[in-house]
């Protein structure tokens, strides 16, 4: 084999290896759309943008949007909030690469029915509202998403330090659909991917408890409710128990067990459960939800 030969050899392995090792956007969009995955497609300076389809776990933490029939494919872009603000608290929009981050969004669109969700973190009080109306409207307008939604949060911390921290923890995981075991009481999900972690406050099992809970006799848990968690959350395979999320929804009048579980009953629920921590996300309502328990 002359020079010339060996050269155009080493040239198409150069490529073959990049092709394999660094897809382009769209292919890595559409090989996302065919399995439950995620995967960071490009970050900025203070932000990061994620491909993934939904898993059965995420449909609870990020939020359910089968109104639109589409809980395939999704855009999912984390903005550093705090970065978006002057020191005095007004909000400045040149501090966000418009430009940059369009181009990547448009590549991540699977056809004219495509979603795509903004989450800012640590807003500014003042115009934290103007922040996300304004990515609402750029996700539609600017990068063609029919369906765009948003939210805000105000966990504290440095950005890039719990993005790295979620990412290296779902790294130690095995990837997987994050399904549920359980039964008409409890959905037990193992933690598999990095926009759970990011999510649940980097936990390892998610408890959703299915009824919500209303005014009863005792303030403690129902019986039925913790004997369900101790059959099933030993039935997950985690790597590590240091932490799991309880998903609850609870009407008015039940805020004394929603505070029994806050000061002791969480510690209670974490002795019997195996893990080293047990906190809460808790949702009230002024009303009983029909569904169904």
């Amino acid at each position: 084999m002359n020079l010339h030969s060996q050269l155009l050899v080493v040239v198409f392995l150069w490529l073959l290896l990049q092709s394999h090792f660094v897809p382009l956007p769209e292919a890595l969009a559409k090989e996302i759309e065919k399995t439950a995955a995620e995967a960071e497609v490009v970050r900025g300076e203070n932000y990061v943008v994620y491909a993934y389809h939904k898993t059965e776990l995420q449909d609870y933490l990020l939020g359910s949007t089968t109104s639109h029939h589409r809980e395939d494919h999704k855009a999912y872009v984390i903005v550093d909030g705090q970065s978006m603000f002057t020191p005095e608290g007004l909000l400045d929009p040149h501090k966000l690469d418009w430009d940059k981050l369009s181009s990547e969004l448009r590549k991540l669109r699977v056809d004219k029915q495509s979603v795509a969700e903004f989450h800012v973190t640590d807003c500014g009080p003042n115009d934290s509202n103007i922040l996300t109306w304004l990515l609402e409207g750029f996700g539609r307008n600017r990068c063609g998403f029919k369906h765009v939604y948003w939210r805000s949060s105000t966990q504290r911390g440095d950005f890039w330090s719990r993005i790295d921290l979620s990412q290296d923890l779902a790294r130690s995981e095995k990837a997987g659909d994050e399904a549920a075991i359980g039964n008409e009481l409890v959905q037990v999900f193992p933690v598999q991917t990095f926009l759970s972690r990011f999510h649940s406050g980097n936990a390892d099992c998610v408890v959703r408890i299915i009824p919500q809970l209303v005014q009863q006799q005792q303030i403690e848990l129902r019986g039925a409710i913790r004997a369900s968690m101790q059959k099933f959350v030993p039935m997950v395979e985690v790597t590590s128990k240091k932490k799991l999320l309880l998903l609850v929804n609870y009407h008015e009048d039940a805020r004394e067990t929603i505070d029994w579980l806050r000061e002791e009953g969480s510690a209670q629920l974490a002795d019997k459960l195996g893990y080293e921590e047990v906190t809460g996300h808790f949702a009230e309502y002024s009303f009983l939800i029909k569904n169904g328990n």
